[in-house]
C-alpha cells in the first residue's frame, strides 16, 4: 500500500514538475487533509492554517522542477510542512514554546532544504501577491482576505456581510484572476487554483 501510495505521489510529482496543474490539484487534495491537523497542532493557531497551507503549496510550485529529484514525496512534502510552521513560528516569537517538539519532528523527515533563490523567488511573489490583494476595490479585497486569512466559506461572508453567496462567489472569481494577471506581469506565473483556494472544502 505504501508502495502504491509512493508510486502514486512520484507520477504526480513528475507531472507537476512538467507544469501539470490537474495533478497539482490532485495532490493538493490529497495532502491537505493530512497537512491541516499538523500545522493546527504546531501553530496551535487554526486560524493561520490557510495562509500556511498556501504557501506550502506555493513553494511546492515554485520548487516544481525538482520534483523530478524527489524519493519519497510524501516526507518531503511535511519537510515543507514544518519548515513553513517552523518560519511562522519564530516570526510570531512562538519557537520556544513549541520548538523542542518541532525539532523531534523535523528530524523524523529528510531536511527541506531551499536555496537563496529559491527563498527570493518565494518572498517576492509573497510581496506581489500582498500587491495585487492591495490593488483590488475595497469590497473585493475585504471578501478575498475573510476567505483567505479567516478561511470563512462563501456562504459565511454572504451572511457577514450580508450580500448574496453568488455575489461572494463571483467577486472570489473575479479576485483570484485579477491577482494571476497582476502576478503575470510581474513575470510570476500562479495556477489560479493556488490564488483561489477554499480550505474548509478540503476538512
Amino acid at each position: 500500500m505504501r508502495t502504491d501510495t509512493c508510486d502514486t505521489d512520484k507520477e504526480l510529482f513528475i507531472r507537476i514538475a512538467e507544469g501539470d496543474e490537474t495533478a497539482f490539484i490532485q495532490l493538493f487534495h490529497l495532502y491537505v487533509p493530512q497537512v491541516k491537523p499538523v500545522i493546527t497542532t504546531l501553530t496551535k493557531s487554526p486560524l493561520v492554517v490557510p495562509d500556511i497551507v498556501q504557501d506550502i503549496f506555493l513553494r511546492i510550485w515554485l520548487n516544481r522542477e525538482k520534483l523530478t529529484e524527489v524519493k519519497s514525496p510524501r516526507s518531503w512534502i511535511f519537510s515543507v510542512v514544518y519548515y513553513q510552521c517552523f518560519n511562522y513560528l519564530r516570526k510570531q516569537s512562538l519557537i520556544n514554546k513549541v520548538g523542542p517538539k518541532l525539532a523531534v519532528m523535523q528530524n523524523e523527515r529528510p531536511e527541506w532544504k531551499e536555496s537563496p533563490e529559491s527563498v527570493l523567488q518565494f518572498n517576492e511573489t509573497r510581496k506581489f501577491i500582498q500587491q495585487a490583494i492591495d490593488g483590488l476595490p475595497p469590497q473585493a479585497k475585504k471578501i478575498y482576505l475573510l476567505s483567505r486569512e479567516q478561511g470563512l466559506r462563501i456562504d459565511e461572508i454572504a451572511s457577514n456581510l450580508g450580500i448574496a453567496p453568488k455575489t461572494v462567489k463571483n467577486t472570489l472569481t473575479r479576485a483570484s484572476t485579477a491577482i494571476r494577471l497582476y502576478l503575470q506581469q510581474k513575470g510570476v506565473y500562479i495556477p489560479l487554483f493556488l490564488l483561489a483556494l477554499e480550505i474548509n472544502k478540503f476538512s
